[in-house]
């Protein structure tokens, strides 16, 4: 469903004013009243869900960045994702080293001139780990095989690299903010590849609840979004989300002393 269309699902469940359930509001914008309200929850409802874990997997995109001789330090904004062009706004910690069903982080490095038959895994470690340990001193230069992300916008590596490496990660996008009309979770942050439109009810429900918050007299309704949201929830987090701490112990990482 695009976000008139939420919208106008939203209001078919709560029903509210004299319009048949459904049929209103008939745009996204210059909305008064309830209608307004019905806009404005059902915006904020996708903005929370996007939010709501850093690793739903309809929201990753590989992320790639060129790693020079003799240079440890990068900013995040060097980076390109899979379409070629970085999403502005991604925050570093929305920056994810890959991960797999052993919680071991990592992301991947290949001497460029060799290619990418040449890859290998180059471990996470967070960053209170990494200081103190493999940022003092005369850091010795080679293939990088560690890594962490710094100072809110900043990627390290260690070993210093000696020539040019090409390095990939998963990246979380900017969350979608619904605005035009036509915008769509599905198409988000590629056609046809975002929240599947089956899981829209979640979308609404959420609304619902945070539209019942607002009326006191609404404790069925809340109660019954609460019941319908946690059904599309749970099986979001089934579907969707990788549930992994990024910041355990630098053992799963494959980083030792």
């Amino acid at each position: 469903m695009n976000f008139l269309a939420l919208c106008q699902h939203v209001h078919r469940l709560i029903r509210p004013g004299p319009d048949l359930p459904g049929t209103v509001p008939t745009a996204t914008t210059s909305q008064t009243g309830v209608l307004e309200e019905i806009v404005y929850w059902t915006r904020n409802a996708w903005l929370d869900i996007q939010a709501e874990q850093d690793h739903w997997q309809w929201m990753k995109v590989p992320a790639s960045l060129s790693v020079t001789a003799s240079t440890r330090t990068y900013a995040v904004s060097a980076m390109t994702t899979g379409g070629g062009t970085w999403i502005s706004g991604v925050a570093v910690e929305r920056l994810l080293p890959m991960a797999d069903s052993h919680g071991n982080q990592f992301g991947l490095i290949y001497l460029t001139a060799t290619g990418v038959s040449a890859q290998q895994r180059v471990a996470y470690v967070p960053i209170q780990d990494f200081r103190g340990f493999l940022d003092i001193g005369t850091r010795s230069s080679g293939q990088p095989r560690y890594f962490t992300i710094k100072h809110g916008n900043q990627l390290e590596f260690d070993p210093t690299p000696d020539a040019t490496y090409t390095f990939t990660c998963d990246a979380k996008i900017t969350p979608q903010s619904l605005s035009a009309t036509t915008d769509n979770p599905l198409n988000w942050p590629i056609t046809a590849l975002g929240l599947p439109e089956h899981y829209h009810q979640w979308i609404a429900w959420r609304a619902v609840k945070m539209y019942a918050v607002t009326r006191q007299e609404a404790s069925n309704l809340y109660a019954q979004a609460e019941r319908e949201e946690t059904i599309w929830r749970d099986k979001a987090i089934r579907e969707f989300s990788q549930a992994i701490d990024l910041d355990a112990q630098y053992g799963n990482s494959g980083f030792t002393f």
